[in-house]
């Protein structure tokens, strides 16, 4: 009996080990619904699940878009729609999220919807990655962490659907295994960064005022590179652990580095690694370019290891100098000989047609900057313009001419002017002393046809002597009388007017500084064929007519800013007295700078002086 009872025992054991078998093959074999059979996705098990593309009641899927859908997830979802239709003979929906509940059967979330299963899909991808996956029996996740890769999954699902052999038919049902979906990795230089052990991915990007596109560009590079996308965050965002700061945030451990004085550092650049930190430093996009390129060329290719792993440490901070890019230059070096060099511009003060002062007055300075010029004269130079502007030309190493009233005097007055000097002239000391000088409004201010502007024009004047050579000259600063067309007297009478006072004030400086060779610059409002013009060039010399090397002198003076001139009309000036002045070079300079600085082309002239 005890062994009866053995080889009954055995036998329903066998029997019990073939069943499981059978059963074991029929899950694999056949992928029935609600069966145990695992899929391994990079090292985790999921169960396989089976998404119904159409439910046993004949409802074929809907697609379901963001309420602000793009053009990248309405393209996805036509072309999905297209290849369900060929295989179901159905015509799927297309929703958006707010109407989700309109869908009678299962749901493909197209991009990042909004809905919390797309969203978790779409951010457990890297940056380059798409493809599609089913998240349960009715929903299936489509799309990619840049949208214009959800085109590319949404061809995925469709070839996978026009293949067929996923595609399984019971009655009205259609539907495919999980372990049918689709994902494409994006191919990364980088698979692991650290900084300091810290991941990469704790990090987020601040960036100071005027560092915002320099900052995306550090953002998509890093996303390029290892497929993760690092928050982006303005300088007045609350301080976070793990940063990497673009420019002066105002952050703690940049008061080392910062404020930098714009022009005496102009190119100078320092990326430092501090501990839980990057700092990006300069004080200017040029030179902010260059540590970003250097960054990434040298740290984020040059010490990836093998195994695409980077780890950066306070030991990969580096500092350099940036190269001057091309379209900020179109500057010709000085002629051979050249004694002085004299810049001359406009700095327009109005802003109702362009950018606000505030805003140009850095690019105006880097204008003047690379001029390099020994002498610079200026225009239309408003308090507000003063007040924004001086600061930086004294770092530049200029000193400004003080301001002296000459009125009904040209020579002689001390008084100090209270008022602002709309024409200024600013000059080097290593290589100028100055003398005498002066400043003078025209009479035309005093019947103020441009209305509260017209305390702008006059003209100062400065006397100084070369420390190279001993030999004096002189240099005007001005700008002509502007007026409407039906005031007056007329506005060419008023320039003519204006002419006249500069006329008589060389007359003046040279009866006193025998004859002292002089160089007027400025803003004339009048053209060649003018009164005004016609009267100055009676005792002066255009440096247009006679200058032997001469750079876009063809092209007008006064534009649109931000637009390049044509051929226009010549209204800035640049004249000169007697033969002891030798004239070297003469330029009008055309940049990005200076167009986008004011509407009105700097002047550039090249003298030697007898």
């Amino acid at each position: 009996m005890k062994g009866y009872l053995k080889i009954l025992s055995l036998f329903m054991a066998i029997l019990m080990l073939v069943f499981s078998f059978t059963a074991c093959k029929k899950d694999g074999g056949e992928g029935e619904e609600g069966s145990s059979t695992t899929t391994a996705t990079g090292g985790e098990t999921e169960k396989e699940i089976f998404f119904d593309l159409v439910s046993p009641a004949g409802e074929v899927a809907s697609l379901v878009v963001d309420d602000d859908a793009a053009v990248d997830a309405t393209s996805a979802a036509k072309q999905i729609s297209s290849a369900i239709s060929e295989v179901t003979g159905k015509e799927p929906k297309t929703l958006k999220l707010s109407n989700i509940k309109e869908a009678k059967g299962s749901v493909i979330l197209i991009g990042n919807t909004g809905h919390e299963q797309s969203t978790a899909f779409i951010g457990s991808l890297l940056n380059m990655d798409f493809g599609f996956k089913v998240i349960s029996e009715t929903v299936l996740c489509l799309g990619a962490p840049l949208a214009s890769n959800n085109i590319r999954a949404a061809a995925l699902l469709a070839e996978m659907l026009k293949d067929g052999s996923s595609l399984k038919t019971e009655g009205e049902r259609r539907y495919f295994s999980s372990a049918s979906a689709k994902l494409v990795k994006g191919d990364y230089t980088i698979t692991e960064m650290t900084v300091n052990s810290v991941d990469i991915s704790n990090f987020k990007i601040v960036y100071g005022e005027g560092y915002e596109e320099i900052a995306k560009s550090i953002q998509s590079r890093i996303s390029f590179s290892l497929g993760r996308t690092l928050e982006l965050n303005r300088y007045t965002s609350p301080e976070t652990e793990y940063e990497i700061i673009v420019g002066n945030t105002g952050r703690g451990g940049l008061s080392m580095y910062y404020p930098i004085k714009r022009y005496s550092s102009y190119n100078n650049y320092k990326v430092s690694v501090m501990g839980k930190k990057i700092l990006f430093i300069a004080n200017n996009e040029n030179a902010m370019s260059a540590a970003v390129n250097k960054f990434f060329s040298e740290i984020m290719t040059n010490a990836v290891t093998a195994d695409k792993k980077l780890a950066v440490t306070d030991a990969s901070s580096f500092e350099g100098t940036a190269a001057l890019p091309s379209n900020k230059l179109n500057i010709s070096s000085r002629a051979k000989g050249t004694e002085v060099r004299i810049a001359c511009n406009n700095v327009y003060f109005y802003s109702e047609n362009c950018a606000p002062m505030k805003e140009r007055r850095y690019t105006m300075c880097d204008s003047i900057f690379f001029m390099d010029a020994d002498v610079v004269l200026l225009q239309e130079v408003s308090t507000n313009w003063h007040t924004n502007m001086d600061t930086l030309m004294i770092d530049m190493g200029y000193t400004v001419v003080p301001t002296r009233l000459n009125e009904g005097a040209v020579i002689g007055s001390s008084a100090v002017s209270t008022q602002t000097n709309y024409t200024p002239i600013w000059y080097r000391t290593e290589v100028l002393e100055l003398l005498d000088y002066g400043y003078d409004q025209f009479e035309s201010v005093k019947k103020k046809p441009d209305k509260k502007h017209t305390t702008s024009k006059g003209f100062t004047w400065a006397l100084f002597k070369t420390r190279a050579t001993g030999e004096s000259f002189v240099c005007i600063s001005t700008h002509f009388t502007w007026a409407p067309k039906d005031f007056v007297p007329t506005p060419a009478e008023l320039r003519l007017a204006d002419a006249a006072e500069i006329v008589e004030a060389i007359e003046t400086i040279q009866s006193k500084y025998q004859n002292v060779p002089c160089v007027v610059m400025g803003d004339m409002n009048s053209t060649i064929t003018t009164p005004a013009y016609k009267l100055l060039t009676e005792t002066l010399t255009d440096a247009k007519n006679v200058t032997p090397i001469q750079n876009n002198t063809d092209k007008g003076t006064s534009h649109t800013v931000g637009k390049y001139p044509g051929s226009g009309s010549v209204i800035d000036h640049t004249l000169f007295t007697g033969d002891t002045i030798t004239p070297l070079q003469y330029q009008f300079v055309l940049n990005d700078l200076s167009v986008n600085a004011t509407d009105h082309v700097p002047l550039l002239f090249d003298i030697a002086i007898k």
